[in-house]
């Protein structure tokens, strides 16, 4: 064989045999720079008219595919379109996408790698989706990304009896989480500002961390639930 390190007939630049047999032909492109490289494989057989046969051998080697983008996947709502494009470099040929456990209503287009649709359900968020880009040659590079969905807070505020002027009287404010939506992330912060007429003294409420006017929690509210007053 002629291809330097790259290319051998079962491991070895040369190989002799007296009866009819199969060889196998490897060709090994490790440490090899991305191009195209020439070799042959030359058969000789002194006994027969055409002694010397040459078979050219072409190795093409290429990088495989790398998903560039995006680095996270934006929240979404339910019963909102939703569209974010993934991104990739490389490969050989025309590049081709697919995608796990995709958040029902949503779809992966295999050519352009457009996630698109309209969420209808939010359970289960947030969601773990795989997304593999794969070349025309079978090469391929995988990614694993989360969506969340975001949480949909409601405040109910309720008082006892009527308000007398010149005395003191309290709300109650219940923090609500719609239901078939995300959980919150992070900090839920409630603030506070008195209608004209009133003044504000203080705020306070079970699992809240309050100043004069803002209380403040970072325990996560899950979908249909509410937090304590």
């Amino acid at each position: 064989s002629s291809g330097s390190s790259w290319l051998s007939i079962g491991g070895s630049q040369s190989i002799s045999w007296t009866a009819q047999q199969s060889v196998n032909l490897i060709l090994n492109p490790a440490g090899l720079s991305v191009g195209t490289y020439n070799g042959s494989i030359t058969l000789t057989a002194p006994s027969t008219v055409n002694g010397t046969v040459v078979v050219p051998v072409v190795l093409v080697v290429s990088t495989l595919p790398q998903i560039t983008g995006p680095a996270s996947l934006p929240a979404g709502v339910v019963g909102t379109a939703y569209s974010t494009t993934m991104t990739a470099i490389g490969g050989t040929g025309s590049l081709t996408w697919t995608s796990t456990s995709l958040p029902s209503g949503l779809t992966l287009d295999p050519h352009s790698g457009v996630i698109s649709g309209i969420p209808t359900s939010a359970s289960g968020s947030p969601y773990s989706v795989t997304l593999t880009v794969t070349d025309s040659v079978g090469g391929s590079a995988s990614q694993t990304l989360s969506i969340n969905f975001a949480a949909s807070l409601t405040l109910t505020m309720a008082h006892v009896g009527s308000f007398t002027q010149g005395q003191v009287a309290s709300y109650t404010v219940a923090v609500s989480n719609a239901t078939n939506v995300g959980p919150t992330s992070g900090a839920v912060t409630l603030s506070a500002n008195a209608t004209p007429g009133l003044s504000q003294f203080s705020m306070f409420g079970s699992g809240w961390t309050c100043s004069s006017s803002t209380c403040s929690r970072s325990d996560t509210l899950t979908a249909g639930a509410s937090y304590p007053p």
